[in-house]
Order: C-alpha cells, then structure tokens, then sequence
C-alpha cells in the first residue's frame, strides 16, 4: 500500500458576503488554513482548520509552525484509526503549554481522507458509520438588525430547517427571541449562545428570561478572563481555562433548570477533564477544529458520554467545504448527536474551489450515490492558488 509522503498548508483568505456577528468577534472573512496531504501513489486528501484566537487561541501562524513537530511526532504510515488515535493520547500524556488543537486538526482531516480511499472506503465508514442515511441540520442566526433576520429567517424557512440557534449578548435578546418566535412559531427549536458575555448576575437574570420564549439550551453564558499570548503568536487560553472558570459554570448549572452547553470552555481534552471533574456543563459542543480533529473529537464524544454527558456537532463560522464535508462524514458515524451545525459557507461564501460536498436539500445533507472513496471532493487548484496567501510543504521523512 501506497503510504502518505507529504503535507502541503496553505493560508487561504476569503471574504464573505455580508457580515456575520456574536458578542465575541464580527467576521468579515475568513482566514483558514487548508491541508493537502499525498501519498506515492498520488492520491490526495483535503483537510482545514479554522484558527480563531478567542477559541483555541491559534493563528494561521502558529497553525505553520506547529505543523512541523506534529508531523514528525506521528507515524503517518498506518490508515487504522485506532493505531493513530493512540498515538495522539500518548501526545496528549507528554504534551505541556497550550495544545495546538486547530494544527491537529488541518493535518488529521487531510490524513483521514487519504486514508479512507487507501482503504478503499468512503470516510463515514473509515470513522465507523453504520449508517449513510441523510442527516438533519441546523442553522445559525448571528447578532444582527431586524431587516437582516428577518431575511434569514425567510431563506431558512424555505430550507425546512427546524433547529436553530440565536446569538445573544446584548440589550436586544429578547426583541430577537419575539421575533424570532413570530416569524418561525413555537415549535421550532431554538437554544442560545452568549459566546462569553454576562458575568454570574446578568447570566441569572437573562436565564430566567430565556426560559419565557422556550429556548431549550444556552451555551457558554459567562465571560473568561483575557489569555496571554505566548512567544509563537499563539494566545494560550488554556492558562484562562482554570478551576474558578469551571466552579463558576457547577455554580451556575446548580441555579438553572437550562441546560449548559461547553463551547469555547471545551478546546481539548484537558479542559474536558476539569469539565467533568466539577460538573460544570450538561452538553459539549464539538467542533472538528478546535478539538483537534476527527480522532480526537471521536474520543470526546465517546469520553463524555461514558460520564452522561450528551454532544452536538458544531462547526465554523465560514469554514469552507473541506471542513464542512468532514463534519458530516463525522456526523454520520456519531448519529447520537443532539443537533448537527454546518455549511455556512453556502450563504457567506461567493466562490469555492472544491466540489464534491455531500448536497444539503431543505434541512437534510445527504452522501451521493454512488458513494466516492474518502470525502468524495475534487480540488480545483486553480482557483485555491487565487486565494492562498502563503504555503509551506513538509515532507514525511
């Protein structure tokens, strides 16, 4: 068998349609780094990672320079999944400082799709789908203005979406929920998220308001501290994510009938570890890119719900199809999820230089039949080339 000789990263940039907005951070772009990996043989795999400093604390820098002793660190020869699982945690036991997560993640997607079309598999079946049936998504609705809004909510009504979630944080929560529940009706789901903005007060009362529009689960209410950014460039959130951060959360879960989901406070597994030993969050919410990609977040899944702790499936705001194709293999091998988040990119993103992604159809994602090997999408490199700002190539030595 023909095995995996070399990764090429690339820094891409593209900017969106319109502007979307949380109480953390206003994106306008997106600055991501996608992943080329290839064997002898020629094949290539595609992976992404999407760098935001207020989550993991990466940069598309500290992506490039991780990278490097990442790549020596495994042996990228064997496509099991258990075999390169194993070898992560034991990086994982050894490892000091802030994990880099998002690096992990570009070079792991890219990995897995080669190694699935090595192993003459569609990626689903490579994580362990039993099941390649469509998948039912959710949406996002950003901090936004009325005439903004309300024009999503038209265009999500018209996709049959039932789930969403509402960005919150500010003085016009509740005209959003009013309007939100005028506009899509009450049995429509809906939790929110404050991306870090209320101290315990604030949290308490806006919690109590929630609860009067039937919003199911809020995520990650209350504010953390700002992280020092270390020499790399990288900002080291872990160092932030301490035990008055998670005693805060046991605090708050202990006064709320409202479940709690763990976003930004879940970056890799040592912060999952102080989730579960102070009770702190009733949901975790995984991302592909800030959990260090599809092995580890597999373990996630599997570790929180061995301690009753239910999951969903998030994603990037903008992330491009490569990230969003291996959200939904990842998706249809975990279908215990609560909900499932992705393909934004089909409102933000004006271009793209990948086809191939599985089809989303009024809610539902669905693989094409016949099914490809891997992740099934094919690289215009072209295009890529007009978005790229820098590239690094690493051999495998």
């Amino acid at each position: 068998m023909a095995t995996l000789c070399e990764f090429e990263l690339r820094e891409i940039a593209l900017p969106y349609r319109f502007q979307y907005g949380h109480a953390a951070h206003q994106h306008r772009g997106l600055r991501a780094i996608v992943c080329v990996a290839r064997d002898e043989s020629g094949r290539v795999g595609l992976g992404e990672a999407v760098p935001r400093t207020y989550v993991t604390g990466e940069t598309c820098q500290s992506i490039l320079a991780d990278a490097e002793w990442l790549i020596a660190a495994f042996d990228w020869r064997a496509p099991d999944p258990e075999q390169q699982l194993a070898q992560r945690l034991a990086l994982l036991q050894s490892h000091t400082g802030p994990f880099p997560s998002c690096a992990l993640c570009a070079l792991d997607t890219a990995a897995a799709d080669l190694w699935s079309q090595q192993m003459e598999q569609p990626l689903a079946r490579w994580s362990g789908a039993r099941s390649l049936e469509p998948l039912t998504y959710s949406a996002s609705i950003g901090m936004s203005g009325t005439r903004k809004m309300k024009a999503l909510m038209w265009l999500y009504r018209r996709l049959g979406i039932r789930q969403f979630k509402l960005k919150v944080g500010d003085e016009m929560d509740e005209q959003r929920l009013r309007l939100f529940r005028r506009k899509m009706g009450s049995e429509v789901r809906v939790f929110v998220d404050a991306n870090g903005a209320w101290d315990r007060a604030t949290a308490i009362r806006k919690l109590e308001l929630f609860q009067k529009w039937d919003v199911w689960a809020v995520e990650e209410p209350l504010q953390w501290r700002d992280a020092v950014t270390t020499q790399s460039g990288q900002v080291n959130r872990l160092a932030v994510l301490d035990d008055e951060h998670y005693h805060a959360y046991a605090w708050l879960r202990k006064r709320t009938p409202i479940p709690l989901i763990a976003d930004e406070s879940l970056i890799c597994m040592k912060s999952l570890a102080r989730i579960l030993q102070v009770g702190a969050f009733d949901i975790l919410n995984l991302r592909l890119s800030k959990c260090g990609g599809p092995l580890l977040t597999s373990h996630m899944a599997l570790t929180g719900a061995r301690n009753d702790l239910q999951f969903a499936l998030g994603a990037m705001v903008g992330e491009t199809p490569i990230l969003a194709t291996a959200g939904a293999h990842f998706a249809a091998a975990h279908r215990e999820h609560l909900y499932v988040q992705g393909y934004s990119h089909r409102l933000l993103h004006a271009r793209s230089f990948v086809t191939g992604a599985p089809r989303l159809r009024r809610s539902q994602v669905s693989f094409a039949t016949p099914l490809e090997l891997g992740a099934g999408l094919h690289l215009d490199c072209r295009k890529l080339d007009a978005v790229t700002q820098t590239k690094k190539r690493i051999l495998l030595r």
